[in-house]
């Protein structure tokens, strides 16, 4: 075990890795897919409804099975789902009304075996909806609109088809219940193509109350990696967040809120065990409510199902990440995140004066840099042609030697253009990292020298021989051809993987740390003498300093730490 020593004024942070402005206020954020009438008996829902509510449950989505409320043509029954809205309204848990799928009487396959995931009759659906959004317009407000349209395992149709039953229901809602929020439906990862094709093609952005996704954290079919892990094909947990955000930044939508309607980790042999489920948990609702915009996260599922994503077992017996579930939420409700920060940051460059960044071009692009500009980098950019062209601004600056991340702020354009960095090592060998596309905000980024996207070159044994250099930031074309314009600042190395995010509720402070890495020593300093350390699971800790430095073990288990009172 390495041990890393570090002091941290918290008054005087050095660098951000959170967002450029703070996030609102969380508030009602905890969600979980309870789906009562699908999944659990009636004799069990109340204590299935009371135990998510004891554990901070504020809202379930629950699906509306359109083959079970309206099982013939203007024949409906409303009996059961009567029962389940009751149930939650009884325990204060609001709900997320999901409306799917297609009934066989309305299919447009009707004869296919998988006739649901057909597009449905568009006045039949419409009937539908506008029944089901009636009867319940005291109960529900908020109706997500299909499951993971841009899956030909839950749609088989195109993005029309889906744009077009988009705008029919949520004018079929507002038609009965104007106040009703429509969330587009969960897309399955953060599917950039299909949202941009949604909004080019919809008559009124403004339709969207919410843009919902689902970023499980998989890589060919392994859901087992962390919320800050990335590797080709796997975004981390923020990227994918920043992704959705460009495309919506893009159609003007900056406003519209991001709900993650589906997430989780299997408890399954080919997951990860109850420990590590309950730490990303806890990884996972930090760092998403902590990104501007990100408002409601739903964990997927509550109860285990053959997959065992659930925070309880088949027979409702709690696993740890119920424990974590109400942990996160005990500390993370009504707080207001302001930064993150990290320790042993050292600022390589803060763009007040030349440094020597130089914009290499060739064939099929062109382009400039200003590294002094108003205290930015400003980059120009315009690609001739969209295969396999690129921009390259080079740096070639040698880095301390027990760098461990870099740090960031961009503001970017909202394009599908990639950006990634490169670095050489001490033998020569190449590794590059991606970032993705990158929204038009100010927006701060985080990368993790151990999660490369590629290596090449020299040995290519994907060993980080240090020092390493800084070689350059590159932008991809990714079949994009607009000119455009990118303003870096405050590039930063940190010499540890620890993250400590600092949040603010009545004006006390409050903080989540972990190491992303090996286990470390940490010296913080507080502004109290006195602060408890609170623990999933094990009794908190009451710890007090004179001059205010607490020396902390800190490794992936996530703590947070908060005023003695």
């Amino acid at each position: 075990m390495k041990n890393i020593f570090f002091v941290l004024p918290v008054f005087i942070f050095f660098g951000f890795i959170g967002t450029a402005q703070a996030s609102d206020q969380i508030t009602e954020a905890f969600g979980v897919n309870l789906h009562l009438h699908q999944r659990v008996l009636t004799e069990n829902q109340e204590q299935v409804l009371t135990l998510a509510q004891d554990h901070g449950v504020q809202w379930a989505r629950e699906e509306f099975i359109w083959q079970d409320i309206e099982p013939q043509e203007n024949e409906f029954s409303w009996t059961a789902y009567d029962a389940v809205v009751d149930n939650y309204q009884k325990n204060n848990i609001k709900i997320l009304g999901l409306l799917t799928y297609s009934t066989q009487w309305a299919s447009t396959n009707p004869d296919a075996a998988n006739y649901e995931f057909y597009p449905p009759d568009i006045e039949k659906w419409k009937n539908y909806v506008t029944a089901v959004s009636e009867h319940y317009a005291q109960d529900i407000d908020a109706w997500e609109i299909w499951n993971e349209p841009n899956l030909t395992g839950f749609w088989q149709g195109d993005v029309d088809r889906y744009v077009e039953l988009l705008e029919v229901s949520a004018r079929a809602i507002h038609e009965v219940y104007p106040q009703a929020r429509i969330v587009l439906g969960g897309l399955s990862g953060s599917d950039q193509d299909f949202l941009n094709e949604v909004y080019a093609k919809i008559s009124d952005p403004g339709l969207i109350d919410a843009v919902a996704f689902h970023p499980y954290r998989e890589l060919n079919g392994q859901f087992v990696y962390a919320p800050e892990y990335t590797r080709p094909g796997l975004n981390t947990l923020r990227q994918d967040i920043y992704q959705m955000k460009a495309v919506m930044n893009a159609y003007h939508q900056n406003a519209t809120p991001i709900w993650l309607t589906e997430v989780g980790w299997s408890t399954s042999d080919e997951g990860v065990s109850q420990a590590v489920q309950a730490n990303y948990l806890l990884r996972l609702y930090t760092i998403a409510l902590s990104i501007a915009g990100v408002e409601k996260v739903f964990w997927y599922s509550f109860a285990d199902d053959p997959q065992k994503f659930g925070l309880v077992d088949d027979q409702y017996v709690p696993k740890l990440a119920l424990s974590a579930y109400l942990f996160a939420y005990q500390h993370l409700n009504q707080q207001k995140f302001t930064q993150a920060t990290a320790p042993h940051q050292i600022l390589l460059d803060d763009f007040t004066t030349s440094q020597g960044w130089q914009f290499i071009g060739n064939a099929c692009s062109t382009g400039k840099v200003n590294d002094h500009w108003h205290g930015k980098m400003k980059i120009i950019y315009q690609f001739n042609q969209t295969e396999n062209c690129y921009a390259q601004i080079v740096f070639n600056k040698v880095l301390p030697k027990k760098s461990r991340v870099l740090f960031f702020r961009l503001k970017g354009v909202n394009q599908q253009a990639i950006m990634r960095l490169r670095l050489v090592d001490a033998q020569g060998e190449v590794f590059q990292y991606d970032f993705g596309s990158t929204p038009r905000e100010w927006l701060d980024y985080e990368v993790d020298l151990k999660n490369y996207a590629a290596h090449w070159g020299k040995n290519a044994d994907g060993v980080l021989n240090r020092p390493l250099t800084l070689e350059s930031v590159i932008i991809d074309s990714n079949h994009d051809l607009d000119q455009a314009k990118i303003l870096l600042d405050s590039l930063q190395v940190s010499l540890s993987s620890a993250k400590i995010y600092h949040f603010v509720y009545n004006q006390q402070d409050f903080y989540a740390v972990w190491n992303s890495g090996t286990s470390a020593i940490a010296k913080i300093k507080l502004k109290n003498k006195r602060i408890n350390i609170d623990r999933l699971a094990k009794e908190s800790l009451l710890k007090s300093s004179v001059h205010r430095i607490f020396t902390l073990r800190l490794n992936e288990t996530l703590k947070f730490l908060q005023p003695a009172l």
